[in-house]
């Protein structure tokens, strides 16, 4: 990869912080997911990207939200508490209803 990353950070850095506040992350997660960004290039090799760098950070950037995105629904999941897992079995119509709506 015979990228200029100092160059590739200037020209891209606040664009991508604004597509990731614009996918509904606060300033400081959208911060810390370009960062992210930009370490994982550092990290990896771009197979195939090599002719567009730009698009090759959006993609890295949309994944790394999306992963935290379904990272904070788990999590939410995970902290709910046993009545409201009884309010959701509740919520399911009885064997007697789902015979008489077929």
């Amino acid at each position: 990869m015979a990228w200029d990353f100092q160059a590739l950070f200037r020209r891209h850095a606040r664009e991508l912080d604004s597509f990731l506040r614009r996918r509904g992350h606060t300033i400081e997660t959208a911060a810390d997911l370009t960062q992210d960004t930009f370490v994982r290039v550092l990290t990896s090799k771009p197979a195939g990207h090599a002719d567009n760098p730009r698009a090759y950070l959006y993609r890295i950037a949309r994944n790394l939200s999306v992963d935290l995105h379904r990272r904070e629904a788990l999590v939410d999941y995970a902290d709910r508490s046993e009545e409201e897992f009884r309010r959701i079995e509740e919520a399911r119509p009885d064997p007697e209803t789902i015979v008489y709506d077929r």
